[in-house]
Formats: C-alpha cells, structure tokens, sequence
C-alpha cells in the first residue's frame, strides 16, 4: 500500500496552530478555573467576614442578655427595689426618710454591681438602670463604645421607646443616635424597675474592612425600613431582599456583591457589599495571565505571516520549479535570496543541479540527433541499391538493343534520379520537389520499358513549399510500377497523387496520396503496413518511409493503406516549418 504524502507548509502550519490551540485551550482553562476559584474564594472571604461579625454580635448578645438575666433573677438588690420600693408622693417621702434611705441602698449595690460586670465584661457598653417607673434612672457606658455625648441621648431615647408601662417581651431593639450610630438593647422589667443593657455597632464597618481587607458598606434594615444609608438600601432593593429571604442572602445587585444575614431572635438584617470590578473578578497575576494568552494571539499571527514568507513560500517557489522542470517546460530560474542559511543552500544546490541538468539534456539531444541522422542515412542507404540496380538492367537492355538515343535519355533522366537520390545529408525536401522527381522517374520507367504509364498530380497552392522526408511519394510510385500487373503491355497503369491542404483544431496537415488502378495490395501486405512499423520485414520501403516520418514527426504522422479500384497509399503530415526542416538536415 503507497503511503500517503503530506504537504510540508500544509503540515507546518497545521502543527502550530494545533499546538497554539491546545496550549492556549489549556491556558484559558487554567484562567478560568484559577479567576472562578479566585471569585469563590473572596465570597467565601466575604461571607465569612459578615457571619463571623454576626456569631461576635450574637455572642455578645447572649453575654449582656445573660448578665442582665442574671441580675434579674439572683440580684437581692433589685429584687428589693422592685418590690419593697414603691412609688410615693412628695409628702409620703418626706415622712418616712427610711424608704428612700433603703432606695438609696439598693441603687447604690446595683449599680456598683453593673459597673464591674461591665468593666469585665466587653460585650456590656453600656447600662440603664430605670425605677419608680422611669421618674429617676441611673447609667454606665464604656466611652470607648458609646460617646459620652451620646449617652444621654441614648437614655432618653430607651425612656421614651419603653416608658408607657406596658409589659414588654424579653427582645432586643435598636436605637438610632443622632449621629447615625446604632445600640442595641435588651431589658427585663421588674414592678417598677426597668434594666437595659446596650450593645453598640457602631465598629461594625470598620471591623469588617479590616477582616476582609477592602472598603465595604454596611447597612441595617429593620422591619422593611433601612436605619442608615437609606439610598444605598433603595438602590440595592435591600428592602425587598429581607422580604424574600429568611435568614441569610449572597448575590450581586448592580455593581455590588452583598450579603446578609438576620440576627436571631430579631428582625434587624445586616447587610454587608463591596464593589464589583475588575479586582473582584480577578487579581493581578490572573490578569498577567490571560494578558499574556491575549497577546500570544498576536504574536502567533506574526509568527504564521513570518513561516509564510520566510519558509513556506521558499519551498512552495521551489516545489513550482520542480514541476515546470518535471512537465519539460522551458523555465529560467530567478535569483533568489532567503533569510534561512538552509533554505540558501538548498537553492543553490538546485541551481546547480539544475544546470546541470540542462547540460545534459544539451548533450541527451545530441546524441538522438545523431542517432536519428545515422539512421535516416542507414534506412535511405537501404533504398539506394535498388535503384541502382534497376537502372542498371534498363541501361543493360538499351545497349542490347543498341538504342542509343534511348540509352543518351535514359542516362541524363538516371542522372538526375540518382542525383536525387544521393543527398544523403538530407532528410526533407520540399513537396515540389518530391513531385517533380516522381514525374522524373515515371517518365524515366517509360523510356526503361515501355510500359504505358500515366501520372495524374494534383497540388494546393498552399503546399507547394511544404517540407516532407525525401522518397516519401517515389517510394509508392516505384511499388505501383513494379507490382502492377495486367498481363498485358498495353494496358495503361494510371497514377492519382494527390496533396491537399487540411485544417483541422490541431493545426494544418498535408494530406497526401497516391492511388494505382492496380489489383490493389495483397491482404497480408496490408496488415503488415497498417501495423507496427518496427515489426514490418516485407514491405522495406513502405516501412523506412514509416519509419523516417516517426523519427520526424514523431506521433503526429499518420498513415492509411487499402484498396479502392487499386492499391490506395495516404500519408498526413503536420505542417514543418523550412528552418526546422534544415536544423534537421
């Protein structure tokens, strides 16, 4: 089985661009994987960062709702307050001095009390300690946490939130400052006292950009309603999110990735976004990364256009050389320079080759040029003793029968035909002068003897001057004079030559033929002639004719012998040019 062949500037760049793809298949999915990986990662940051700050604030949560519990249920002190301190009128107070005293007392040890649990414990920044039904209160915050200028501010606010006496559930608020700062509280009432205990989240956006590393927003929202940056919360829907989510949100709203989530046991959501650009898509070494793939496109384009016009045009010019020279066409080679030191010395190689070649080519020619002349001289040679002896027996019975007049035409006829035949040097001639020498030798054949002998030619114009291989009409004349026979001297022989010109899309022939009124060639003879040339050993003089038109003409001669009323011998001869023909001679 032939194995199949490849086109080199095919296959290189098939190769690159199937390597370039695979690598940058391979690139772009490292990418991809590495930029999802990377977004994944900051949201998983992000979440954490927001559910880590909410476990700390539920934490603290349950730390100032237990320290709060605790008091009110283990604390003596507040006990008491609540229920052995009762409201009294200014003229009730003034009389009994010792229930204030007791008052006094029991306010003094409870506060003193939330003033230690809060300075060890963090999560406690502030304390309200409301009695007589909110007429007088006692407080501590950590300053650290709550502003001194907010903490009145902040008691007012409780007082007025929860100061209507109704008995209210164990839950946590939140109380909006002034400045925009938020405190949560919880409290446990007991008779006529009130303790609150405060959280404040003032830090929590701070906290959370220190923990994640980037500026973030953080926004409260409490029952449908936004405790601050309200338009932020109106551009993100944040509203809408908390009615259609329970407990915790992640998304992107716009251009912000935000996540939520509700603190338990209230109705108050937390909402932290950041920023969504190009840094939370991806980070610097993934953008180097897919900059580098992008401009790989472009230096891939280069290095194709180069390959092209440094290699694979170079070969493709001299794969086009090959073929003109293989197809035997005339091709001169241009001067070519190249970049590649390989390629150089290839087309010099070829270059020299080729002159080489062309050499001996150069030499090839002359040597079937002389082979041809041997044996075009060898095949007339063949004709030549014929003829001689023919002449010879005529001049012998004209002397016999002493007739001399005869013997004088005879010999000046025989001149001119061997005259004619002993241009040995040619292998052409002109058909005029082929017709003329038949005319020649039939008159010669009349004068040798006697036979009745009549030679009809007729002749174009147009090929007068024709270039046709010498004896080419003589040799079927001479064949029809010499086989003819009527069993009858008075029997006239007649002879048709004709030479008409034939245009065909192949160019112009010379049709030429020449018919007896004989019995026509033998069945035998006529497939000899009509066969191959070299195989012919009867017909000689048919088959050098055949012959000497291949060494001319090569497969463009063509010939056709058969029998109409006598023997009928045509031979189509392409046009030759009289330059070529005295090359040839």
């Amino acid at each position: 089985m032939k194995k199949k062949t490849l086109y080199l500037n095919r296959t290189v760049i098939w190769m690159t661009m199937i390597g370039y793809i695979s690598l940058m298949v391979l690139l772009l999915f490292m990418d991809w994987y590495l930029i999802g990986e990377y977004q994944r990662e900051n949201r998983e940051k992000s979440a954490s960062v927001l559910k880590n700050y909410m476990d700390k604030t539920e934490e603290a949560m349950d730390s100032v709702g237990g320290i709060l519990r605790e008091v009110y249920l283990y604390d003596d002190d507040f006990t008491r307050l609540a229920d052995d301190v009762k409201v009294y009128s200014q003229e009730k107070i003034n009389k009994d001095k010792s229930k204030e005293t007791l008052e006094f007392d029991c306010t003094y040890r409870l506060t003193q009390n939330l003033k230690n649990r809060m300075s060890t414990d963090e999560m406690l920044h502030g304390w309200y300690l409301f009695y007589r039904n909110f007429e007088r209160n006692y407080y501590g915050v950590d300053l650290v946490h709550i502003k001194s200028t907010e903490s009145r501010e902040l008691g007012d606010s409780i007082k007025a939130a929860f100061s209507n006496g109704e008995e209210k559930a164990r839950n946590w608020s939140v109380i909006k400052l002034g400045s925009g700062n938020l405190c949560m509280v919880v409290y446990y009432q007991k008779g006529s006292v009130t303790l609150f205990g405060s959280h404040s989240l003032e830090n929590a956006e701070k906290s959370m950009e220190e923990n994640l590393g980037k500026d973030v927003d953080v926004v409260f929202v409490q029952d449908g309603f936004a405790l601050n940056k309200d338009e932020l919360a109106q551009k993100l829907d944040l509203q809408g999110v908390t009615r259609d989510y329970t407990d915790v949100y992640s998304g992107r709203i716009k251009n912000k990735y935000v996540y939520g989530q509700r603190l338990k046991n209230t109705n108050l959501w937390i909402f932290m976004s950041t920023s969504y650009n190009i840094w939370s898509v991806m980070n610097l070494p993934q953008m180097l990364l897919l900059l580098a793939a992008l401009i790989s496109v472009f230096c891939v384009v280069g290095l194709l256009m180069f390959m092209k016009r440094q290699l694979v045009y170079p070969l493709r010019q001299l794969t086009e050389t090959m073929n003109h020279i293989r197809q035997d066409v005339e091709y001169e080679i241009p001067e070519r320079s190249f970049r590649f030191h390989e390629l150089q010395e290839v087309n010099d190689t070829f270059e020299i080759m080729i002159s080489e070649i062309e050499k001996q080519k150069l030499r090839t020619y002359e040597e079937i040029i002389e082979k041809q002349k041997a044996t075009m001289q060898y095949l007339q040679l063949q004709l030549k003793p014929h003829f001689y002896l023919n002449g010879l027996k005529t001049l012998n019975a004209l002397a016999m029968e002493n007739k001399t007049d005869k013997m004088q035409e005879l010999i000046l006829s025989l001149s001119a035909h061997m005259r004619y035949l002993l241009q040995s040097e040619r292998e052409t001639i002109s058909l005029k002068m082929e017709l003329d020498f038949v005319e020649n030798y039939v008159n010669l054949q009349k004068h040798v003897t006697g036979r009745l002998v009549e030679c009809h030619i007729q002749m174009d114009e147009e090929v007068r001057s024709w270039i046709v291989p010498i004896l080419c009409v003589q040799t079927f004349v001479e064949n029809s004079i010499k086989y003819v026979k009527f069993g009858s001297m008075n029997a006239l022989l007649s002879l048709d030559i004709t030479a008409s010109l034939l245009t065909t899309e192949d160019g112009r022939f010379l049709d030429l033929t020449v018919a007896d009124n004989g019995q026509g060639y033998p069945e035998n003879i006529l497939e000899e002639i009509n066969g191959d040339t070299l195989k012919g050993c009867k017909s000689v003089g048919i088959n050098n004719i055949k012959r000497r038109c291949q060494i001319i003409y090569g497969e463009a001669a063509e010939y056709n012998f058969y029998n109409n009323g006598g023997a009928v011998s045509e031979l189509i001869l392409p046009e030759v040019k009289i330059n070529e023909s005295v090359d040839r001679g």
